[in-house]
């Protein structure tokens, strides 16, 4: 069957390759300039730096270097722009500038309803810049400005992946003008990792007109902005990171109550987080009594699959550098994942008493090291827990590397985990095309657990924007391989993926985009090669017009082999209401459709509806989410999310509801509330997040949440807490 299986993804693989390779030249109707990624320039060094308001009123920016010769990257890549933008770039010892003016002939029509530090900004119009320090294509930082002035950044865990929630320190506002608007940035060395002795560094530059959905940007192919598509800035000399010193002390008085009980707990908790350049490219952390009590909320999900979810890392201390740590692809079978650690598995808080960080780069090898100490918390001892990764860049655009893993935050167990990983990239073939692959293995050691403990995956993509793209993959993890500090939601398989898709691009007319593609999965169990899951996913139009409206419409067949009993309904307070599926094996089809309007207007709507059979029964989902801003101060949004479900077993219904407020006051003021309930845990929550931040890594935070759960006599209260917090960074 392995042989079978492989020898036919080959086939697939090859087949699909070639005649994407054959038709890429041909049917590419925007071939990127020759020179498209040779493009340079030389910064201009200041002895004084600009005042950061935005204005662009000071004399001293006449000196900078000015680029103005972007193009449109989306809808028409290569195309020129329709409004004129102007990126002027500077620097001193102590900072990165950029000043742009976005000129806008419809001002009155610009996309400027954030107003709250922290928002996402992928439905505003903003500006941005890319910065590689080691101009090694493969890692960088990205910073971003609306017209109001609310900041975004991330950095790049690979040249094409992006983190969106790490957090650095920088400054940055903007003016709405009579003719647009400007905007200016203030990016600190100390900020940034760097190596004192390149003097040319990566560098892309950006801008985003959202009524029409369009990007501009200097450098660009494959319609992408990252480390692997971007020009270079020279003359970068004489920079200073000062001692490279940054302590971050905070406090917060909280006061937590049991309101089944009675009991009220007040507790004042100090915490400690130092950052040291211990090279400008080299960096180290230490954290003391972690504090993670104003960190956002994570959305809530029902699961009606038989395997856990994924939710993404939030946490500032374990964001920063967070590239660094980043394994080949795996999909299912990451071999560290932060989230592991300071949580229970339940999702509830765990004390970390002290830890340690040192990561970057040293030349072509990129360095992380993580130490922690969690503390107790019920049938878990205090545990010590490491992780070590190194890569080293090899080729053009690919890096190689070893992790390793010690420590299980969720048990008692020894538990040790090592891998290798060889990540491929080549965004250099003919017509604008990408070519990535993974080759990965790793083995765990946990006490209790002997043989059949290892995990391997290779993969192949053209993860192409424009016309064809797609891949296959053949992953394997064993049945006792047991990833402690990492992510596997089902072991004991081998998954076989393959995929292929097509999107044509209109210059005019009212269709932006027109696509299709197909998608196969097939995973097996490893103890007998009966079928895991199969699924074959149609998609049969992918449109979107050009304010930015889509339609979906998915046909899926699936199967599902159940080799034990699997409790697909099981609200926590409910027992008797369980819904328990035999073993066997199921058949069953679905049909989805999927419509959103552009999420640039005032008002922006979203739905899908999925009918079908499921399981030995019908299933059919309605899922609808509405956003409201009327301004940049007031923002309403709402999700509602309902399954209808008829088995044989029994009968049951889902619903997910959750609502979002936003009062803005300022963009360094705003107050958040956020209430989500669900049927199947019956929890109903309420956070409320009050949020100042007068600059970058100063905040103060008044954190509140109240809990309720449903039962048979009707909501009752459980718990709340409420939290007042602040840090402050001093920058030496």
């Amino acid at each position: 069957m392995f042989l079978k299986m492989t020898k036919l993804l080959c086939q697939v693989t090859v087949a699909l390759l070639s005649a994407m390779a054959c038709t890429a030249g041909l049917l590419a109707d925007e071939n990127p300039p020759a020179d498209i990624r040779l493009k340079k320039i030389d910064a201009v060094r200041v002895d004084t730096a600009p005042v950061i308001d935005g204005r662009l009123d000071e004399d001293l920016w006449r000196q900078a270097a000015v680029i103005e010769d972007a193009h449109q990257v989306q809808p028409h890549e290569y195309g020129p722009p329709e409004q004129k933008t102007v990126f002027l770039l500077m620097y001193d010892e102590d900072a990165f500038y950029v000043g742009v003016r976005a000129f806008d002939t419809e001002p009155e029509r610009m996309t400027a309803r954030v107003l709250r530090q922290g928002s996402k900004l992928i439905f505003e119009d903003r500006v941005g810049l890319l910065l590689d320090p080691f101009n090694d294509k493969r890692s960088g930082y990205m910073f971003e400005l609306n017209p109001n002035g609310v900041r975004l950044d991330g950095i790049y865990n690979s040249p094409t992946e992006f983190a969106p929630n790490w957090d650095g320190i920088w400054e940055g506002d903007a003016q709405i003008t009579a003719d647009g608007y400007t905007a200016e940035f203030a990016i600190p060395f100390k900020t940034l990792a760097f190596d004192k002795e390149d003097d040319t560094w990566g560098l892309n530059v950006w801008r985003v007109v959202m009524r029409n959905e369009e990007r501009d940007a200097w450098v660009s192919y494959n319609r992408a902005t990252n480390p692997a598509a971007s020009g270079e800035v020279g003359n970068m000399q004489g920079m200073d990171f000062g001692k490279g010193l940054d302590i971050t002390p905070s406090v917060s008085l909280r006061q937590e109550r049991n309101i089944e009980s009675g009991a009220t707990r007040y507790r004042l908790e100090p915490s400690l987080d130092v950052f040291y350049k211990i090279t400008p490219s080299l960096n180290g952390s230490l954290t003391i009594n972690t504090d993670f009590s104003a960190t956002e909320i994570d959305d809530r999900q029902v699961n009606l699959t038989r395997f856990n979810l994924f939710f993404p890392e939030k946490r500032d201390f374990f964001l920063k550098d967070c590239d660094i740590f980043e394994f080949a692809q795996t999909g299912n079978g990451q071999p560290f994942f932060s989230r592991r650690i300071g949580l229970s598995p339940a999702g509830d808080p765990v004390d970390l008493e002290f830890g340690g960080k040192i990561s970057g780069r040293l030349g072509q090898w990129n360095i992380g090291t993580l130490a922690i100490r969690q503390g107790e918390y019920p049938g878990v001892d205090a545990s010590d827990i490491f992780v070590g990764r190194v890569t080293r860049n090899v080729l053009e655009e690919s890096t190689a590397g070893v992790i390793m893993t010690w420590g299980d935050p969720a048990s008692n167990r020894d538990a040790m985990l090592g891998g290798v990983d060889f990540r491929y990239l080549n965004t250099r073939l003919p017509g604008g095309q990408t070519l990535t692959g993974n080759l990965w293995y790793q083995q765990t050691e946990t006490e209790g657990l002997s043989g059949d403990n290892a995990a391997w995956g290779i993969g192949i993509s053209m993860p192409n924007q424009n016309q064809w793209r797609g891949g296959v993959t053949v992953n394997e993890l064993q049945q006792n391989f047991h990833p402690a500090l990492g992510f596997a939601n089902r072991t004991g398989v081998r998954q076989y993926a393959a995929g292929v898709g097509y999107t044509h691009r209109f210059n005019d007319g009212w269709i932006r985009e027109l696509g299709a593609s197909f998608d196969a999965e097939h995973i097996a169990r490893l103890s007998d090669e009966g079928l895991s899951s199969q699924s074959l996913w149609l998609r049969l139009i992918n449109i979107a017009n050009f304010p930015g409206d889509r339609l979906i419409v998915h046909l899926v067949h699936m199967k599902e082999g159940l080799d034990r009993d699997y409790p697909i309904y099981a609200p926590s307070q409910y027992p008797a209401r369980w819904v328990i599926l035999p073993p066997g094996l199921y058949t069953f089809n679905r049909l989805g459709i999927q419509y959103s309007t552009s999420p640039g207007r005032a008002i922006s709507a979203s739905g899908y509806y999925w009918t079908g059979s499921y399981y030995n029964g019908t299933r059919w989902a309605v899922k609808a989410a509405l956003e409201w801003r009327p301004n940049k101060h007031i923002g309403f949004a709402g999700m509602y999310d309902y399954n209808d479900i008829d088995l044989k077993q029994g009968d049951f219904i889902t619903r997910l509801i959750t609502f979002q407020s936003d009062l803005v006051f300022s963009n360094t003021l705003s107050w958040s509330n956020l209430i989500q309930f669900d049927n199947v845990s019956g929890n109903l929550g309420l956070n409320s997040r009050l949020h100042w931040t007068p600059e970058a890594g100063r905040n103060v935070y008044l954190v509140f949440n109240y809990n309720m759960i449903d039962t048979e006599a009707g909501f009752h209260s459980t718990r709340s807490d409420i939290t007042l917090k602040a840090n402050y960074t001093f920058r030496f």
